[in-house]
């Protein structure tokens, strides 16, 4: 999650992803991940650098306490979500020591439940133009 200035945020989300270590994203071939990870081991940087190819499925919110009001956000154009002078120029995962952050997503989505199957909004019974936030569950959000 990353806090923005004008008061929105903007949210990578964790969709799918067995852990942190497949660098976010489950379609990053896990021969390409290892690789970027053995560079990063290599080069002792600990961070690396994913390629836009992999990036993780970015969403916004257009009310924040509403959770129906999810929306997806290009990464090659976040001034379309968040107005002019926004954009995204690399997304860095970085390795390290430091305890996993709690509570400051859950403090955020203070309708985020601690059960992960939830989705966003209810079902509406359709079977085809199924809304997006009926696809993104609690869960895609955090890991417990």
């Amino acid at each position: 999650m990353v806090a923005l200035p004008n008061g929105r945020y903007l949210f990578a989300l964790l969709k799918d992803t067995p852990s942190a270590g497949w660098l976010f994203y489950p379609k990053m071939p896990a021969k390409e991940a290892g690789e970027l990870l053995e560079r990063a081991d290599a080069s002792n940087s600990r961070q690396l650098e994913l390629p836009r190819k992999h990036y993780p499925l970015l969403v916004t919110f257009g009310d924040i306490k509403d959770p129906a009001s999810v929306k997806k956000v290009d990464p090659a154009d976040l001034g379309a979500s968040f107005g002019p002078g926004y954009r995204l120029n690399s997304i860095t995962v970085s390795v390290t020591d430091e305890p996993v952050t709690e509570g400051k997503v859950e403090a955020v989505l203070g309708w985020l439940s601690d059960d992960p199957e939830p989705k966003l909004s209810p079902a509406s019974g359709r079977t085809t133009n199924i809304p997006f936030s009926r696809r993104v569950s609690h869960g895609d959000f955090i890991r417990r």
